[in-house]
């Protein structure tokens, strides 16, 4: 049981909460209200579908970030005793965005096809941001990711 819980804290750690809230929770919370208010509507299924969905992708993105961070060297020169990231968060990244992807299918199915097209623009972003051979951060298109894949 404690073992679990440590786990649970590590990867609650992972994510940096402050990313998790403002890139997040709050765009997310905030589209809700506006579409509430235009439409009148609130599907509570939906929403939390549609959470944990949010909360997946923001696992993957923090998993290839180090993972690539470290085969690049990029954040070892900020760290006295940088600790190795292995394949296997690189292979967490790939797992919670398959996940992710199923509730995108999952929300295609009930909303319609832009959510799949989106969804997957979203994880090449996530994916090439670092990842070679485009590598868009080192190519100054960084931030021009960041504000597509999460505006």
């Amino acid at each position: 049981m404690a073992g679990t819980f440590y786990q649970l804290m590590g990867l609650i750690t992972f994510l940096r909460y402050r990313f998790l809230l403002f890139a997040g929770l709050l765009p997310y919370v905030l589209a809700t209200a506006f579409t509430f208010h235009l439409t009148g509507q609130f599907d509570l299924e939906l929403f939390l579908v549609g959470l944990g969905g949010l909360v997946l992708v923001l696992i993957g993105v923090e998993a290839f970030n180090e993972y690539f961070d470290w085969v690049g060297g990029t954040d070892r020169v900020f760290q006295l005793d940088p600790k190795p990231v292995s394949r296997r968060t690189f292979f967490l990244g790939l797992l919670v965005f398959a996940l992710a992807g199923l509730v995108a299918l999952y929300l295609t199915w009930r909303l319609g096809w832009p959510i799949i097209i989106i969804a997957s623009i979203g994880f090449l972003a996530a994916l090439f941001y670092l990842a070679p051979p485009l590598k868009l951060v080192y190519r100054g298109l960084g931030e021009l990711t960041i504000v597509l894949a999460y505006g």
